[in-house]
């Protein structure tokens, strides 16, 4: 059992690590300051309790803010929310509804985003969530950490992250996407008057149905032409 003095040192080699991190520097500049507050270190605090009594969770540390490792903050157009990342830690990322690219399989959520964007682009063979990303499509995860143990264990753990995220970005005008039902309700959490909610594509896997919100990237392109912003190239 560690003492309190072997915890603090822990936390701020950990704390580095985590900002560190972030390779663009427009965003390791924004999020600074988050991690000059105490917030940072009661979660880093829990998660190290957490794996200390045995309970792993994913991705790796470094891979936590893989969602901001892109040079997009100037020119974001879009957060496209999940609940968290994979619980399979080989595989895990903190880019929301991404898997590490040594994983051959595709998920169902990738086939069916694939079918809606043929709609755009009926040529479309494959999706790359990287590309969206350097395109100004923020995709953040609620949770920025998860555990095979139980689903959204760790939702409330990054809620004041959230809430310093949303607040830096609340200049932006961006347009939220959050996907699956079980993401709706924190979209409270944000102000903004360009909200959608989406049903979750995995579902489809207990149904014969198709996704009835394929029209997602059509829809997200015709907020952003009304915005006179340019459109992502899905």
């Amino acid at each position: 059992m560690k003492n309190i003095k072997e915890k603090k040192e822990d936390i701020i080699r950990i704390k580095h690590l985590l900002l560190n991190s972030i390779s663009d520097d427009k965003w390791k500049r924004e999020l600074r300051w988050f991690f000059n507050e105490i917030q940072i270190e009661n979660i880093i605090d829990y998660l190290n309790d957490q794996y200390e009594n045995n309970i792993k969770w994913c991705p790796k540390p470094e891979n936590i803010f893989d969602a901001f490792k892109y040079d997009n903050y100037d020119n974001l157009k879009v957060v496209l929310i999940g609940m968290e990342p994979s619980s399979v830690y080989t595989i895990s990322r903190g880019l929301s509804f991404s898997i590490s690219d040594q994983y051959k399989s595709k998920s169902r959520f990738y086939t069916e985003f694939l079918k809606a964007i043929k709609k755009i682009n009926p040529n479309k063979e494959s999706i790359s969530f990287d590309d969206w990303s350097k395109q100004g499509v923020l995709l953040l995860n609620l949770g920025l950490t998860s555990t095979y143990t139980k689903r959204y264990k760790y939702i409330d753990l990054w809620k004041p992250f959230r809430e310093y995220l949303y607040d830096n970005l609340k200049d932006k005008d961006l347009i939220y996407v959050f996907v699956g039902k079980d993401s709706w309700k924190y979209s409270n959490e944000i102000e903004s008057d360009y909200i959608i909610r989406v049903t979750h594509p995995s579902y489809l896997k207990y149904e014969k149905s198709k996704w009835s919100d394929s029209d997602l990237f059509i829809k997200i392109n015709n907020m952003l032409k009304s915005k006179k912003e340019n459109e992502i190239i899905w």
